[in-house]
């Protein structure tokens, strides 16, 4: 029994992150994403960590390219943390990466937390297809028993193999897709670990298993959600500032729109916001007036016809 004032060591729930690091991870500023992802997701993580009292969170960062490496060494406690950026070049060694994460699953290796250890969360992420010969890594992976009892989650950047990943995670509903140009990598990279590692520390402790498509819905849940309050902000902005046309079209054309440039992750949405008013209006030849305000009613009478009148979808705030 510990001493009077004494801690009770904490069992140790590990995130790793497998990070592809090859040549393409710097097309379009992948890899500089990345890197700002895990420097921010660590204070949240300390404080997953701290809030939970049976379980220590650590984190292993294992970069591959041609080959693969542990930065900093292997896995570390939050509170000395210290990550230094991975530089994107070579080749995708997905292969040797799961060999080397297979050796470290051990007890004798990264598993050795001192009052035991929780199943970890392994979250892959790949731009690409793999270069070596990933199957016999994945076959040696799989009969490690901490990767079986593991949550696995997946991230397939660009034009990444969804079937390959989805080999890995074992199941193709675990793989979350991102465009590094449509969406944003880095807030889906800091969710995904941050919901995934409270959701298994807080499940493992309770003695319950969570499901992995579980974490995968409620990441998806929360991608919708913002979405949503983005396209609603957005139009309130355009109808109080009329430097739009608002017909029944908009709601959809900003939707389209984020497609395109990706839902902002921040409360800025200043940036997005001028690059909305001027796409519609170049999809619609706007005045810069709401329609049917009165530079509207102007040009449509300068042009001999008149303007159909079409409902204003912002019309009843509550639908929104």
């Amino acid at each position: 029994m510990p001493a009077f004032g004494t801690s009770i060591p904490r069992k140790v729930m590990t995130l790793f992150l497998l990070v592809d690091c090859s040549g393409s991870m710097a097309v379009s500023g992948n890899i500089g994403k990345v890197n700002g992802a895990i420097e921010e997701m660590i204070p949240l993580l300390r404080n997953i960590s701290d809030e939970n009292a049976d379980a220590e969170i650590r984190i292993g960062v294992l970069a591959f390219s041609s080959g693969c490496r542990w930065i900093g060494g292997g896995v570390q406690d939050l509170d000395h943390f210290q990550w230094t950026d991975m530089k994107a070049s070579g080749l995708t060694d997905m292969g040797a990466a799961f060999r080397e994460l297979e050796n470290r699953l051990s007890r004798k290796e990264f598993m050795d937390g001192a009052a035991g250890n929780y199943a970890p969360v392994i979250i892959l992420l790949s731009d690409g297809e793999p270069t070596d010969d990933y199957r016999s890594g994945l076959a040696v992976l799989q009969h490690n028993n901490w990767y079986r009892e593991a949550q696995k989650i997946a991230i397939a950047v660009d034009k990444a193999s969804i079937q390959t990943l989805s080999e890995f995670t074992g199941n193709i509903e675990t793989v979350l897709s991102c465009n590094g140009q449509k969406e944003d990598l880095k807030h889906l990279i800091v969710n995904v670990a941050t919901v995934s590692s409270k959701m298994q520390s807080r499940s493992q402790t309770a003695g319950t298993k969570v499901d992995e498509k579980e974490i995968a819905d409620q990441i998806r849940r929360q991608q919708e959600d913002k979405k949503k309050q983005v396209i609603s902000e957005l139009a309130h902005m355009i109808k109080e500032r009329g430097e739009a046309s608002v017909d029944g079209n908009t709601a959809a054309e900003i939707e389209s729109y984020l497609a395109k440039v990706g839902v902002p992750s921040g409360n800025d949405l200043e940036p997005t916001y001028k690059g909305l008013v001027a796409h519609l209006k170049s999809l619609g030849g706007s005045t810069g007036t709401p329609a049917g305000g009165a530079n509207g009613t102007a040009a449509a009478s300068a042009s001999g016809k008149t303007k159909a009148k079409v409902a204003d979808p912002f019309a009843d705030d509550n639908d929104w």
